[in-house]
């Protein structure tokens, strides 16, 4: 993943599953002096194949064609084959004649005298050394490749090329290039249809409708006609027909309860997810605060991801947050990159219709990954690989400077733990993602605990601490699907956020307010009240017993609801198999500094978990 192979010496770690070894690495390869063939050439797929489209997931044949640069690349020298390292590309592996096996890859290289050898070294990258003579100028390298295209489409996939010139360890991305190939979604399996959570009497509200494959991706092409079940108080003259795969339907609510759709269509049929219609209803919007794209490690265009955020996912708001040391080509080293992240967030920001934040991945390996919020279009991708950004508190004294935020993910453990004996900044983080697609850093009894997790290194435990945070969900998707992560795998995260102004600074606002929750990917709703306090509130000391309110609107049958008081399981109510499921009940009066919140899991293993509520 990176422009160098340095063994770095793993500095005394700051935290448990800290790696301060990653960040070395990243530092010594921005110091080290390149060669000057280090990186250069061209590369190129055969004219025939240049507008090649392969199915995701299937087997596609490319014939790829590296010439040599100024400077060739001496004896010594090395050129590596990189695939995508995201999301399934067959491993390239040397093969001395055709093969239809995945991965396969002869290798024909177009110089007299020069002696070779190709190993594949990681996943889906292969490096072929010189050992006798080398590539003069113009000299040719032809891969013949056979593989697997990666699981999630997009219109524009790149392979990579580098070069080593003089042996060294350090190597440099080959710039030009015409390297990519357009993956396609698979055929539609299902439909999917998002409601609005809340609605008063008399609005009219979008559904949004999609045809989907196999792992979400959305599905092109004209389906024909999709009929709706409209149960009484909700209007719609119909049917309709689907072009490019998603559409949308405008429908009128005149009374009161909660509602569903089910839609009918060649391609599949769904039910939506469930609509309260109330007079003074609480309004909730959904948002996927932590989205990355093919500028770094994930799938699709800027616009790709956009597109699905506001049209299949029928999200409220997103942040696409890419990371600023990270991937094939880094953020912090490429202004025309960030350029094209603050226009594309311009372009899709619609106040009142779709919120689209300017943000990126702080990607520390030390005291852990937080992503930035910025309030509009000022701010830059500080690095956390630069020495004048590398802690959280140097972080924070920018972020402040502009009115952002940071929100520290998969904190107990995954990739990299949170550092939690660094007091956030309540400023600047008021919140934490609790769940994504790494899985819940809630507690260690959480459903779908994350992978790798550190023990006394759960939200639970920083609560504990004394420190005050509302919770969200969010992807970390990197499928090119925000919103939807969990319909290919074994979690996701959405973020519901309890206002109805629908801009940068009403989002802004209700998150530093803590008026938020956190869910794995169904879009559950969920009020949670104690004594006169709302979610993120506070409610004063004092010897009265408190009147706990919960209402969960389900996307299934409620398996359970947890009442979490300070570190501990409080109490277990059972949900009785219901989908709609109130209850309200006294609780014990409570100390300064005590917290409460709600978990909620659903019989399909969907999940909530409330904001706390704290007292005084």
């Amino acid at each position: 993943m990176f422009s160098v192979l340095l063994l770095a010496q793993a500095a005394v770690a700051q935290n448990p599953g800290s790696r301060p070894e990653i960040l070395e690495a990243m530092r010594a390869d921005i110091a080290a002096e390149r060669h000057e063939s280090d990186g250069g050439g061209r590369a190129w797929l055969e004219e025939s194949q240049s507008d090649m489209e392969v199915v995701a997931g299937g087997v596609g044949n490319w014939k790829l064609i590296y010439e040599a640069g100024e400077h060739g690349i001496p004896e010594g020298g090395m050129l590596f084959f990189q695939l995508s390292p995201f999301w399934g590309w067959s491993t390239p592996r040397f093969a001395q004649e055709a093969a239809t096996r995945p991965g396969s890859t002869q290798i024909t290289v177009h110089s007299e005298g020069v002696g070779w050898e190709a190993e594949t070294i990681d996943q889906q990258l292969m490096v072929i050394r010189f050992t006798k003579g080398g590539l003069k100028k113009s000299d040719r390298v032809v891969l013949n490749y056979t593989g697997l295209a990666d699981r999630y489409s997009e219109q524009s996939q790149a392979f990579w090329f580098s070069v080593d010139g003089d042996g060294d360890g350090i190597r440099a991305l080959v710039r030009d290039t015409k390297l990519e190939v357009k993956v396609l979604p698979r055929d539609a399996v299902g439909m999917h249809l998002v409601l609005p959570t809340a609605a008063e009497p008399g609005d009219t509200v979008r559904m949004h409708v999609s045809y989907l494959d196999a792992t979400g991706n959305l599905a092109l092409g004209s389906f024909g006609d999709i009929f709706f079940d409209l149960p009484t108080g909700i209007e719609f003259s119909g049917p309709i027909s689907l072009h490019a795969g998603s559409g949308g339907v405008d429908l009128v609510v005149s009374q009161e309860g909660v509602y569903t759709v089910k839609g009918v269509g060649p391609a599949g049929e769904a039910t939506s997810n469930p609509m309260v219609v109330r007079k003074g209803v609480e309004n909730i919007l959904w948002a996927d605060l932590q989205v990355h794209t093919a500028l770094s490690d994930g799938t699709g265009s800027l616009d790709e991801v956009y597109h699905y955020a506001r049209n299949v996912a029928g999200l409220d708001a997103v942040c696409i947050t890419d990371h600023d040391h990270w991937g094939m080509k880094f953020l912090d080293q490429n202004p025309e990159m960030w350029e094209s992240v603050k226009t594309a967030s311009e372009k899709w920001n619609e106040p009142g219709r779709f919120v689209a934040f300017l943000g990126y991945e702080w990607t520390n390996w030390v005291s852990g990954h937080r992503h930035v919020l910025f309030p509009g279009t000022e701010g830059v991708p500080w690095s956390s690989a630069d020495e004048k950004w590398d802690t959280p508190q140097e972080l924070w004294e920018e972020v402040k400077k502009v009115g952002g935020i940071t929100i520290a993910h998969h904190s107990a453990g995954g990739p990299v733990p949170t550092d939690w004996r660094i007091p956030p900044d309540p400023d600047c983080e008021p919140i934490t993602e609790i769940v994504s697609v790494h899985g819940s850093s809630e507690s260690a009894d959480t459903p779908g605990r994350i992978y790798s997790a550190i023990k006394g290194n759960y939200v639970r435990d920083a609560l504990g601490r004394g420190y005050q945070l509302g919770f969200i969900g969010s992807t970390d998707g990197h499928d090119g699907h925000p919103g939807l992560s969990q319909l290919a795998g074994a979690s996701g995260g959405l973020a519901a956020i309890i206002t109805k102004d629908k801009t940068r600074k009403g989002i802004l606002k209700a998150l530093r307010e803590r008026r938020c929750y956190a869910t794995n990917g169904p879009r559950i709703g969920l009020r949670f009240q104690l004594g006169d306090a709302s979610m993120g509130g506070f409610v004063q000391k004092g010897d009265e017993e408190l009147k706990l309110i919960c209402r969960v609107i389900g996307t299934d049958a409620i398996d359970y609801v947890d009442i979490i008081h300070n570190e501990k399981l409080a109490q277990r109510v059972d949900g009785k198999g219901k989908s709609l499921f109130f209850f309200d009940l006294q609780v014990p009066a409570m100390n300064a500094g005590d917290f409460v919140y709600l978990r909620v899991l659903q019989k399909d293993g969907g999940a909530a978990w409330s904001s706390p509520i704290f007292c005084k």
